[in-house]
């Protein structure tokens, strides 16, 4: 499908030029058009990996203390993969312990925005939420 490859050529544009956000929807919007485009899940396969990639180098961050740059890799996974609400329920968390409460709970109220209740992703992003707006309300 020619309009297909046009939003895979744009994809890859989007990607070298840094959007990457861009870049996902792009290549997921080929694929909508053409389920069976090799080219287009190579490019959201690198997505994915880059975006776990990203995630498993934020937990390490955080771990080791440095969450400033623990929020930075884990973004880095949310524009990679603006779907996966578990990368912004893990930023939410992030952000809440820097006392960043109003992005977290932006990040919160955005997964839940994402996923169906009663999912574990739901779960998590209540409890967070919950745990949020009790630590804001204590300070």
């Amino acid at each position: 499908d020619d309009i297909a490859d046009l939003f895979i050529l744009r994809s890859r544009l989007n990607k070298l030029f840094g959007h990457i956000t861009k870049c996902f929807y792009d290549v997921h919007r080929a694929l909508e058009l053409d389920p069976g485009n090799v080219q287009a899940q190579q490019i959201v396969d690198g997505l994915n990996a880059s975006a776990e990639e990203c995630r498993a180098s934020a937990i390490n961050q955080a771990l080791s203390g440095n969450i400033a740059e623990a929020i930075n890799k884990i973004t880095i996974s949310i524009d990679t993969n603006p779907t996966f609400p578990e990368y912004t329920i893990f930023r939410g968390t992030l952000l809440r312990q820097q006392t960043q409460y109003d992005q977290a709970i932006d990040d919160f109220m955005h997964a839940l925005s994402k996923v169906e209740e009663n999912s574990k992703p739901y779960k998590d992003a209540f409890r967070q939420l919950v745990l949020t707006y009790n630590d804001f309300a204590v300070e």
